[in-house]
C-alpha cells in the first residue's frame, strides 16, 4: 500500500516551518512506500487557499500490477488530491485505462458522487482539497481498508494514513481518550468507527465522503456504502444461494490476486474455516493461472517443537493437525511460529518495544509477516472478517432474533431430539441469548468476568455518559460490523505490513461478498446443529471436508483441549515472566486515574483462568505501546 499525508496550517507559522513539520510526517511514512514491485515514489505540493497554508504528500508503490502508477498529487479541475487506491473493478469502467487507481478514485467521485464511489470494489483512501473555497473532503473505502486518520491542534490539522507520525509533531496536544479507553480495559477493543484511544486522534469513517472546513470541523458526513442494504434476489431453491455465494467469494480473491500479478503470495492460515476458503482459492487460481502456490503461516508453533497431544476421542481438536493434512494434501508450503519467538523473553520484550498503533494485539499479524517476510513474500491474503458477515459465525438465538422462527424450531427439536423438557429449556436458552443482546452495554459481564480492573470513579463517570450498547458477534451481523471493531484489525494489518514491507488483502471484507451473505435468509447458515453451512455448501468441491468439519462442528477455542489451552501451557512460564516486566515498565502515573493496579496485578499473575490472563497480557501491552507512544509526544 502507499500513503498520504495533508498538513493544513494558519497562517501564523512562516512556510519553512510548515515544511518542516511536513516532512516529520513524511518521514514516518516512509514504510508504506515499500511494499511494491519497485522502489517508491514520492510527491509533495503546497499552496495557501483562504487563511491556511496546505502542504499536500504522498509515497506511492505500484503494487497493482499492470496499472498506471499513481500520480503523487492528482490535479484536476475541481480537486488537489493524495490517494492511496487499488481498484478490482476497473473492467467496469471502460475508456479509463490510462488513469492510476487514485485518478480513477476522483474523477468517478467527481462524475458521480456517492453512486459512483458505491460502484468502486476496492480499498482506497483520499483526501481532496476543493480549489475554489479551500474546503477538506475525506473518502475512505466501503470496509475501512485503508486508514486514514485527524488530528487537530491549535493552528494545524494533520491527515494521515498512521497516526504514528503524529506523536513527533510540535504542539500536538495528544491525550488519553478516557471513553475508549475504558472499552478497551472491559471489552479489549476500540469499538468506534471515528475515535481512537488517544482524544486528539480521529479515523475518517469508513464507507463515507467527509466533508470539512480548514479548522477541521466536519460540515457533512455522507454514507455511501452501509453492508448489507443491497437486496438480495430471492431463490426458489438453496442451491441457487450457494452458487452466487460461491462467484461472488471466488470473485473477490481473485481479482485481489489477479491486481498482484505473478507476484508470490503469502495467506494466514489458522486451520480454521474463513483462513482455509481463501487458501483453497488461492490454490484453484494458482493452478489455473500457472502462479505457485501460495506460501501458508500460522502463528502456532510446529509439531516438532510442541507435540501434538493425545486426543480423548477421534475429534480434530488441534489446528495443526488440519494445517498438517491441509498442506499435504495441497502441497501448499507452509510455515510456523519460531519455537523462540514463544520462550524467549529477551524477544518478547523486544516485540514489545514496538511502537504501534493501538487498537487490536499485533502478535499474531507480526508473526505471521516474519515468517513471510523471510521468504520474500510481500502480499498477505487473510481470512479476518469472515465470521462476522460472510461466514456468520452464530448459533439458534441468531435464527430467531432474525425472525427465522420455523428454523430456530427446527434446530429446538434436532438439538432436544424427543425429550420435551431439553426441547422447552433450548427456547428458554435462547430466548435469554436474545434478551442479554440487548441488555444495556457491560463489557466486563461480556467477557465473562468477576473481577473489575478499572478505578470505581473513573468507571461510574464513563457509564454516566455512555448510552450505545455494542454486540459483538452479536445477533444483528450488520450493527457488529459497524460498531469500529473491524477495523481494528485492518489498521494493525495496514501499519504493521508497511513496517515489514507487505500488502494485506482481505477478500473476506468485500462489499459485494458481504451484501449477499447478510442478504440470504439466515437459515441457510445453520441445519441440524452444523453452523456456518452456507460457505461449507457452497465451496465443497474444494475446501476439504475435515476443515469445514473442523471449523463448523466444534467451538475449538473454548475446548480445553483447543488449540488456545496447548499454546498457553508451553509458553506460560515465559509469558509470566514478562507480565512482570511489563507491569514493572508500566507508567503508573499515567494511569493512576482509570486502573485499579492492585486488581490487575492480583488477576494477571495469580488468576487460575488461563483466558482472563491472556486477555488482560494483552491489554496491559497494549497500554504500554501507548505510554511509549505518548512519551515521544512530551
Amino acid at each position: 500500500m502507499s500513503a498520504i499525508y495533508a498538513m493544513i496550517h494558519d497562517t501564523h507559522s512562516d512556510f519553512q516551518t510548515i515544511l518542516s513539520q511536513s516532512r516529520i510526517l513524511h518521514d514516518g511514512l516512509m514504510p508504506y512506500g515499500l511494499g511494491g514491485a519497485s522502489g517508491p515514489c514520492e510527491g509533495e505540493t503546497s499552496f495557501e487557499r483562504g487563511d491556511s497554508t496546505i502542504v499536500m504528500g504522498s509515497i506511492q508503490n505500484n503494487a497493482h500490477v499492470g496499472v498506471p502508477l499513481t500520480e503523487c498529487v492528482v490535479d484536476t479541475d475541481l480537486h488537489i488530491a493524495v490517494c492511496d487506491a487499488m481498484i478490482y473493478n476497473r473492467k467496469s469502467f471502460p475508456g479509463q485505462e490510462m488513469l492510476s487507481d487514485g485518478e480513477l478514485l476522483v474523477r468517478t467521485y467527481e462524475r458521480e458522487g456517492l453512486p459512483g464511489l458505491r460502484s468502486l470494489s476496492g480499498d482506497f483512501a483520499a483526501v481532496l482539497i476543493d480549489k475554489e473555497n479551500g474546503r477538506i473532503t475525506l473518502i475512505r473505502d466501503h470496509m475501512g481498508i485503508r486508514p486514514l486518520y485527524i488530528m487537530q491542534s491549535e493552528h494545524y490539522m494533520t491527515i494521515s494514513t498512521d497516526y504514528r507520525p503524529f506523536f513527533h509533531l510540535p504542539e500536538n496536544q495528544i491525550s488519553i481518550n478516557e471513553e475508549r479507553l475504558y472499552e478497551y480495559l472491559t471489552m479489549g477493543i476500540v469499538a468506534s468507527r471515528t475515535e481512537t484511544l488517544f482524544a486528539n486522534i480521529r479515523k475518517s469513517e469508513a464507507g463515507a465522503v467527509t466533508r470539512m472546513t480548514s479548522k477541521g470541523n466536519i460540515i457533512t458526513s455522507e454514507k455511501f456504502w452501509t453492508p448489507g442494504k443491497r437486496k438480495v434476489p430471492k431463490g426458489k431453491w438453496d442451491v441457487q444461494y450457494e452458487k452466487i455465494y460461491a462467484k461472488l467469494i471466488r470473485d473477490a480473491v481473485r481479482n485481489r490476486a489477479e491486481a498482484v500479478g505473478g507476484e508470490a503470495i503469502g495467506a494466514e492460515f489458522s486451520g480454521g474455516l474463513d483462513s482455509g476458503i481463501i487458501v483453497s482459492l488461492l490454490d484453484e487460481y494458482a493452478q489455473e493461472s500457472g502462479m505457485k502456490l501460495p506460501l501458508l503461516a500460522t502463528w502456532s508453533p510446529s509439531e516438532e517443537e510442541y507435540p501434538i497431544r493425545e486426543q480423548r476421542d477421534e475429534v480434530i481438536r488441534d489446528e495443526r493437525e488440519v494445517i498438517r493434512k491441509f498442506c499435504a494434501d495441497k502441497g501448499n508450503p507452509c510455515v510456523y511460529r519460531p519455537r523462540g519467538d514463544a520462550e524467549n523473553q529477551e524477544i518478547y520484550l523486544k516485540n514489545l518495544q514496538r511502537k504501534d498503533i493501538c487498537e487490536f494485539d499485533s502478535d499474531i499479524i507480526m508473526y505471521t509477516m516474519k515468517a513471510l517476510a523471510g521468504k520474500g513474500i510481500r502480499t498477505v491474503f487473510s481470512g479476518w472478517g469472515g465470521d462476522e458477515a460472510v461466514t456468520m459465525r452464530f448459533g439458534p438465538a441468531g435464527l430467531l432474533e432474525s425472525g427465522e422462527y420455523l428454523a430456530f424450531l427446527h434446530e429446538a427439536f434436532h438439538a432436544a431430539g424427543m425429550n420435551p423438557k431439553k426441547y422447552l429449556g433450548f427456547i428458554r436458552r435462547a430466548l435469554r441469548a436474545v434478551r442479554d443482546s440487548h441488555a444495556p452495554w457491560d463489557g466486563r459481564a461480556v467477557n465473562g468476568w468477576k473481577f473489575n480492573i478499572t478505578n470505581e470513579e473513573y468507571a461510574e463517570r464513563i457509564h454516566r455518559v455512555r448510552e450505545k450498547k455494542y454486540n459483538y458477534f452479536g445477533w444483528d451481523p450488520v450493527e457488529n460490523l459497524l460498531t469500529g471493531g473491524m477495523e481494528s484489525r485492518t489498521s494493525i494489518a495496514a501499519s504493521a505490513g508497511a513496517d515489514a514491507g507487505m500488502v494485506y488483502m482481505f477478500p473476506m471484507l468485500d462489499p459485494l461478498l458481504i451484501d449477499y451473505a447478510l442478504g440470504v435468509p439466515r437459515r441457510l447458515y445453520m441445519r441440524d446443529g452444523t453452523r456456518r453451512l452456507l460457505p461449507q455448501k457452497a465451496l465443497k468441491d474444494i475446501v476439504p471436508d475435515y476443515l469445514t468439519k473442523f471449523s463448523g462442528e466444534s467451538n475449538v477455542e473454548k475446548l480445553d483441549t483447543g488449540r488456545m489451552d496447548f499454546y498457553y501451557e508451553v509458553t506460560e512460564v515465559t509469558q509470566s515472566r514478562v507480565d512482570r516486566t511489563v507491569l514493572e515498565r508500566l507508567d503508573h502515573d499515567l494511569f493512576a486515574d482509570y486502573i485499579d493496579f492492585n486488581e490487575l496485578e492480583s488477576h494477571l499473575l495469580h488468576a487460575d483462568n488461563a483466558v482472563e490472563r491472556n486477555a488482560l497480557r494483552s491489554i496491559i501491552k497494549t497500554l504500554y505501546k501507548m505510554q511509549l507512544l505518548l512519551e515521544e509526544s512530551r
